[in-house]
């Protein structure tokens, strides 16, 4: 929950998928909000794809997922400064 990425939209370059192994967490769209993105449990399943703004928090103490790119592993925070 403290990583300095936690609910800020972002992109990647490459799509990936993500199981939720640990923990509870909200990921949301372009056009959702962490109040309104319904909590994901552990055994929970999310495709990302690729240069869509997204944003994800942890919302327990601790979080665990498997992830997987399928290409470059990077973050785009739009208007922020040398963010990525």
């Amino acid at each position: 929950p403290d990583y300095t990425g936690s609910g800020r939209l972002h992109t990647h370059s490459a799509s990936y998928q993500s199981w939720l192994i640990e923990g509870e967490m909200k990921h949301w769209g372009e056009q959702g909000s962490q109040a309104s993105a319904k909590v994901l449990k552990p055994g929970a399943f999310w495709h990302q794809p690729g240069g869509q703004l997204h944003a994800d928090n942890c919302i327990a103490e601790r979080c665990t997922a498997y992830v997987i790119f399928d290409g470059p592993i990077d973050a785009h925070f739009p208007n922020s400064h040398g963010g990525g």
